[in-house]
């Protein structure tokens, strides 16, 4: 919005992220850079991120600071910036708001965008300050975030939604292989990369939540089998490397833009050549299917034994430095994105609740399973 952010026209338009660009130049040397911190932020070791939920859904904000609140001849204005995949739902909930003293201003914004003006790596970009509450796809910006030494974010926020990390596949693709009748695995992505059977785009983990989440897992399952020992630790580095590089070749500025390419890119069959296979959320791939695309696609959920996928969490962070008017306000519209009609406008739009229900677009007939997938054995879910 003015004097907050430049229009935003796509991830294509201007440069974000770590270090201000984006696109396959960065493979696969900034990949093993963004896997180190990664790495960093998690504690150490050939570790799978994933961020351990204790909260509840029904939690208050993290600021408990109360105020009798301005005058209504001037309304407190909250300024919340979403990723833009959640962003217009979101902003659905706040025009539904019927409270005259508090006016929401939700703004469409990369959380690779956020997370580098927060840093301060920012070469230029759409963020020109910081929100009063930030709402990323995924806990992982908030900690690459901390790890970059930013002090200004809430402590352990609560989701407003989630939506599990999946492989995008064209129905015939997965039909031909038995998916997704039979499970499927991140080590069937990787078995796939040394043959080049299925070609496997992915959107830059750079600035891509869906393409960072898939890089740690993929760093995961090649990394974890190698356990303690120095040699094989070694070679699977160098395999990582490699899986890097293969994906290096298909690597989209955007999920946006993967997605765009799909109907003229993808395979349609088979051997036909062309994307096969790409780390989405669930809510993209109900969202493409519902546009009833010529290829139809499907979402497979990584199950491999101590593995799973990832939760894409939404994480409702509040800015630490706020005064006690707008710290009630972001508690207000924390409680109104939990309510039942926040979380059914979210459902709606095809995200889970924080609890991993199911609902709205979420269904077979949209290519994905309702049921809540296999879960990373540190990622939690919330409960009431």
């Amino acid at each position: 919005m003015a004097g907050r952010h430049r229009s935003y026209e796509g991830p294509d338009n201007t440069p974000r992220g770590r270090g201000g660009g984006s696109g396959g130049s960065s493979f696969p040397t900034g990949l093993v850079a963004l896997g180190a911190a990664i790495v960093l932020a998690a504690g150490g070791g050939y570790v799978l991120y994933t961020k351990k939920h204790t909260s509840s859904t029904g939690s208050t904000s993290v600021h408990t600071a109360q105020a009798s609140g301005p005058s209504c001849k001037t309304p407190t204005t909250l300024n919340v910036d979403a990723n833009p995949d959640v962003s217009t739902a979101v902003k659905a909930v706040a025009d539904a708001m019927t409270d005259p003293c508090l006016h929401v201003n939700v703004t469409s914004a990369e959380a690779s965008a956020v997370e580098a003006f927060l840093t301060g790596t920012a070469k230029g970009g759409d963020v020109t300050s910081a929100p009063d509450v930030w709402i990323p796809d995924s806990g992982m910006w908030l900690d690459l975030a901390r790890t970059a030494g930013v002090k200004s974010l809430a402590a352990d926020p609560a989701p407003i939604a989630t939506s599990p990390l999946v492989i995008g596949m064209p129905k015939p693709v997965a039909a031909a292989d038995g998916w997704p009748a039979k499970p499927f695995g991140w080590t069937d992505l990787l078995a796939n990369f040394k043959s080049t059977k299925l070609q496997t785009a992915v959107p830059d983990p750079t600035t891509s939540g869906p393409g960072l989440a898939a890089i740690t897992m993929l760093r995961s399952a090649v990394l974890a089998p190698a356990g303690t020992d120095k040699t094989q630790q070694q070679q699977a580095l160098q395999n990582l490397t490699q899986v890097y590089r293969v994906m290096s070749t298909t690597v989209s500025s955007s999920m946006t833009s993967l997605l765009a390419d799909l109907p003229t890119k993808g395979a349609t069959a088979a051997g036909s050549g062309g994307i096969a296979a790409f780390p989405a959320t669930e809510q993209k791939i109900a969202a493409y299917n519902a546009a009833g695309p010529a290829t139809p696609l499907v979402a497979l959920y990584p199950s491999d034994p101590g593995m799973g996928t990832m939760m894409m969490d939404y994480p409702y962070t509040i800015s630490s430095s706020l005064d006690a008017a707008h710290a009630k306000a972001a508690a207000d519209f924390q409680t109104l994105l939990h309510s039942a009609s926040g979380i059914s406008t979210l459902q709606k739009a095809g995200f889970r609740d924080p609890k991993g229900a199911a609902a709205g677009p979420l269904t077979a007939a949209n290519g994905v399973n309702p049921a809540v997938p296999a879960l990373a054995p540190a990622c939690r879910l919330y409960t009431s």
